[in-house]
C-alpha cells in the first residue's frame, strides 16, 4: 500500500447498524487512495461478525481489535489507529 495518501481510521465498539452506511460512504468516494482503518473496542459477538464481513469488502480496510486490557474509548482506538497507519500516509482523517 504504498499508494496511501489519505488514512481513514475509525474507532468502533457496538455500531453494527451503522457500520454498513459508512462502509458504502467509504468506498465510494472516487480518490483511490486511501485505506481505511477501523480500530474495535471490545464489541459484542454480533458487532465483531459484523467487521469481519466489511473488512472483507475491499483490500484497503483494515480492522484491529483491542484486548481488554487495552480497550478505553474512542481516543484510544483512534490513538491505536495512528499508530496502525501506512507511514507513507500524508493525512490522518477520523
Amino acid at each position: 500500500m504504498s499508494n496511501v495518501k489519505i488514512s481513514i481510521i475509525t474507532p468502533y465498539y457496538n455500531c453494527h447498524e451503522y457500520i454498513e452506511e459508512t462502509a458504502k460512504s467509504v468506498l465510494n468516494q472516487t480518490f483511490p487512495f486511501f485505506e481505511w482503518i477501523i480500530v474495535d473496542d471490545n464489541s459484542s459477538k454480533e458487532s465483531k461478525e459484523k467487521l469481519k464481513q466489511i473488512e472483507c469488502l475491499d483490500d484497503r480496510i483494515k480492522v484491529f481489535w483491542l484486548d481488554e486490557k487495552t480497550s478505553g474509548g474512542p481516543a484510544v482506538a483512534r490513538d491505536y489507529g495512528i499508530h496502525k497507519s501506512a507511514k507513507t500516509s500524508e493525512y490522518i482523517v477520523f
